[in-house]
């Protein structure tokens, strides 16, 4: 989003994709963190006035995003399903 819109406010990023403030804030600190987004100048209003603190932009940096792993794992044949059950089995009955 911030890619596609240049920076924004924790408020139009809660607007535009639909999240919730603490949502936003968790993923924004989470991907300051990670070297993804910076925190960019303070927002101004469309009169260019402001009457208390200003919120803060957040713009997305240069470090690539990795690739989303799109493949699902395979799914369990019904031997090794067999063999997973006899073995939590085989210990519930030891311990017993």
């Amino acid at each position: 989003m911030l890619e596609r819109a240049g920076p924004l406010t924790q408020t139009q990023i809660c607007l535009a994709g639909d999240f919730t403030g603490g949502c936003a804030c968790k993923c924004l600190k989470l991907l300051i963190a990670e070297g993804y987004v910076v925190r960019g100048a303070r927002a101004m209003n469309r009169h260019r006035t402001s009457i208390g603190p200003r919120p803060w932009t957040y713009v997305r940096t240069s470090k690539v995003l990795p690739q989303a792993g799109t493949l699902r794992p395979a799914a369990p044949t019904a031997q090794e399903l067999c063999d997973v059950m006899n073995s939590i089995i085989r210990r519930t009955n030891v311990a017993a």
